[in-house]
Parts: C-alpha cells; structure tokens; sequence
C-alpha cells in the first residue's frame, strides 16, 4: 500500500538550512581570497640574497611583481569567487601571459627552452660583467651551454597544500557552525 505524507513545516525548514547555508558559504568565501595570498606570499620570499646566484629553496624578491599578482585586483592576479546553490567555485591564479616568469619559478625547466643563448644575450652578460666585476657575469658570458636551468622554487602549490590540508577543514567547520546559528536565529 503507497501513501503518502509530509512533516508539519519540512519544506519552510529546509529551505531556512538551505539559506543559512548560503549566507554562511559567502562569509567563508570573502576571507578566501586573502587567506590564499597570505599562504602564497609565506611560501614565496625568505631568501637572503648574499650572491647573485640563488641556492635556496626560496625565491629571491626582486620588482615584487610576481608577489603583487598574488593579491586580488593587482596586475596578473585572477580572483573569481562564486556562491550559488550548487555551492562555493573559487578561481585563483596568477596570469602567465602576464607574469611569464611563474610558472618557471613554480616548476623550474630551461631558460629559453626553444632556442640556445643568443648573441644579445652573451652581450648582455659581457656588460653586467663589467659594470659590476661579479665572476658569475663572466661565467654566463663564456658558457657552452645551450640553456640556463632553473630549479623549482615553488610557492604555489605548498599554499594549496597548506589551505586544503590545514586551513579548509576549520573553513567547512565555521560554515557548518554558522549556518546552524542562523538557522536557529
């Protein structure tokens, strides 16, 4: 025998749970942005720089320019945070058309990977050898090599890392926490 039957104020309930939900994923969300930069930028910078050559696990800060496009609204950066009843979409990312360095730094490989150090370039090294005496100018004037290899310095993916593993357990904990108190309010 089917039947049917419906519980006393269902329907008003869930859609009280599901705008609390609502309204606790867009607070979550307008602190993402700038919880993002501040693990990108922790995981960025710390190397002293004591010669021109870099041996750290870290960056060397140089313009800045790749650390300002880690910050929402500066050149290179994309920002695009979306809540909709589907749930949360969260871009972020740095534009390599723009900062064409990141990704090298990210992931390290060759400088320049589709063509050998040019004249211009061997020019370039002769100059800064002689405007400032540093061996290492010198040794990039004269190499054989073909490519200068750079090794990962990543600061991208520790920051996801850090943000799923440590972070979005405590930011799912406070959307479940507020959208209990406001449904409750």
């Amino acid at each position: 025998m089917a039947g049917s039957f419906e519980i006393s104020g269902a329907k008003e309930f869930g859609q009280k749970m599901a705008y609390a939900f609502f309204r606790a994923m867009h607070e979550e969300a307008d602190i993402l942005p700038d919880l993002f930069t501040e693990l990108v930028q922790q995981n960025m910078h710390g190397a002293k720089r004591t010669s021109i050559t870099n041996d750290s696990e870290k960056l060397y800060e140089g313009s800045g320019t790749l650390a300002r496009a880690t910050i929402p609204g500066q050149y290179g950066n994309i920002t695009k945070v979306t809540v909709s009843e589907k749930g949360l979409d969260w871009q972020f990312g740095i534009d390599a058309s723009k900062i064409v360095y990141a990704l090298i730094h990210e992931y390290g490989g060759k400088i320049p990977a589709d063509r050998p150090i040019t004249v211009k370039m061997r020019k370039f090294f002769w100059f800064m050898y002689f405007s400032t005496k540093q061996q290492f100018w010198m040794n990039m004037a004269l190499t054989k090599k073909t490519h200068i290899t750079m090794k990962a310095r990543a600061y991208w993916q520790p920051a996801l890392d850090m943000l799923e593993n440590v972070e979005m357990p405590s930011i799912l904990d406070n959307i479940f926490q507020n959208a209990r108190r406001y449904a409750e309010a």
